[in-house]
């Protein structure tokens, strides 16, 4: 089963619509609706601009898991690259390109493209990130937020920038809430495709 958080925090609609959307798109409809149903969500259908408490999110995934019996992590981190290929784009297209041109520019701005995404978003609880160059194809992304659990998802996420960026990227989880750090730490290799 799925280790929900302690902490009472709100996501909104956009993220349980977009995992309803990555399900469809890989199991169909009748999968979600046993999603859906096994994690006690009498409305599959969510308002984008909605603030929903993050258990029903976390309950999603968990119910996703076992539908799939794929492990929630796995399922997480899947979920953090379909956001960078499909939902990303198509919500935040224009946000994404001033983001920045390069892997290392775009992730050193991702607290300013989380400011402007929160002037939609009201209330937004939004993660922080702040980066240590290390070479030109090493740095250190520190991921710090309330949530506690969702470093698979943001392992997907570069995953999926390293597409955008067309340069190869492999993550390494380096210090973990999990393992009693105080906020989880990546290092992000990168380099040409």
């Amino acid at each position: 089963m799925f280790d929900r958080p302690a902490a009472r925090c709100a996501l909104y609609g956009l993220i349980n619509n977009s995992l309803r959307d990555m399900t469809i798109a890989r199991w169909g409809a009748d999968r979600w609706e046993l999603v859906a149903a096994r994690a006690g969500v009498a409305d599959i259908i969510f308002q984008n601009m909605s603030p929903y408490d993050d258990s029903l999110t976390y309950s999603l995934v968990g119910a996703l898991s076992e539908e799939t019996t794929i492990d929630a992590s796995t399922l997480l981190r899947d979920f953090g690259v379909y956001w960078i290929r499909v939902v990303a784009p198509k919500q935040y297209g224009d946000l994404l390109a001033f983001t920045g041109r390069t892997l290392p520019v775009f992730l050193s701005n991702l607290d300013r493209m989380h400011d402007r995404v929160a002037t939609i978003f009201q209330n937004l609880e939004q993660p922080s990130f702040s980066v240590e160059i290390l070479s030109d194809t090493a740095l250190k992304l520190h991921y710090r937020s309330r949530r506690v659990g969702l470093a698979p998802f943001v392992i997907g996420l570069l995953e999926g920038l390293g597409e955008r960026f067309s340069t190869k990227v492999s993550v390494t989880q380096i210090a973990s809430r999990g393992d009693g750090a105080e906020h989880d730490v990546f290092l992000v290799e990168h380099g040409a495709a």
